[in-house]
């Protein structure tokens, strides 16, 4: 388990995670030569390490960059220059369920996320996973990561209670701190998807002290929630919770017709 105390240790600790996120984005993904679509790119947390380990199959990035994703774009050109992946990574300035509904039939090969569904609707899950279904080539594959509703401990409940209760957090979700694994793995069903998996990856990081303050500050979360668990925060820390991958892939051909021919 690794604890950080120091705010300028936090970017560094947060990019691990999502360097080991991306390393399992990269496993799932199946071969090819198209492009990757990850909706909701944000500041490129997953976005880069995950171009820099499919090298030059490149990435396209869609985000509307709005509330308090504004200045996210600023960040993700930022890193793509740093590490030079000008001709892998395009971004796309767009809401993301608007642009895959605009998008044809069977052309990408994967469609990912991490952090989106929480920001959606159930309803909008429904839609979402719809519409990835319907972009994706048959073999192609869906992929979404997102943090664990279900925490394991008191500090990881604290983490669902900043960043989802209405007293504390500037941008309250629609519906849900993240959508119930459960139910994502049914609605990837009923859009078509064969045998959803679900793989679950121990965050192994602690927030705590001025490092906890400032990940707060962060995620917009009202000063009032450090005053108020001041002495947790300090000795105890936030834990992040697990992270869930959920992936679901498009029948081949064969298979994609007997499934139509059968509806």
């Amino acid at each position: 388990m690794k604890s950080v105390s120091n705010p300028k240790k936090l970017d560094e600790a947060w990019s691990l995670q999502y360097e080991m996120l991306a390393e399992q984005f990269a496993a799932l993904v199946p071969p090819g030569d198209v492009p990757l679509v990850e909706i909701g790119c944000g500041s490129g947390q997953l976005t880069v390490p995950l171009a820099r380990l499919i090298g030059g199959r490149g990435l396209v990035g869609v985000d509307r960059y709005a509330g308090p994703y504004v200045n996210s774009r600023e960040k993700l050109m930022a890193a793509v220059a740093r590490h030079g992946l000008e001709g892998s990574v395009r971004v796309i300035l767009a809401y993301g369920l608007k642009w895959l509904s605009d998008q044809r039939d069977g052309q990408y090969e994967a469609v990912i996320s991490s952090e989106f569904l929480p920001e959606l609707s159930s309803y909008e899950v429904e839609s979402f996973f719809s519409d990835c279904y319907r972009v994706l080539k048959p073999g192609g594959v869906t992929i979404h990561s997102f943090l664990s509703p279900k925490p394991r401990n008191p500090r990881q409940k604290l983490v669902i209670d900043a960043d989802s209760d209405t007293r504390w957090t500037r941008f309250p979700p629609k519906e849900w701190f993240s959508p119930p694994p459960r139910l994502a793995a049914a609605q990837l069903r009923k859009a078509g998807f064969r045998e959803p998996q679900t793989i679950a990856l121990k965050s192994g990081l602690t927030v705590r002290a001025a490092a906890a303050r400032a990940l707060l500050l962060r995620w917009g979360v009202r000063e009032g929630f450090w005053d108020f668990h001041r002495k947790k925060l300090t000795k105890g820390g936030l834990e992040i919770p697990d992270w869930i991958v959920m992936t679901g892939r498009k029948p081949a051909r064969k298979a994609e017709a007997a499934r139509r021919k059968s509806e």
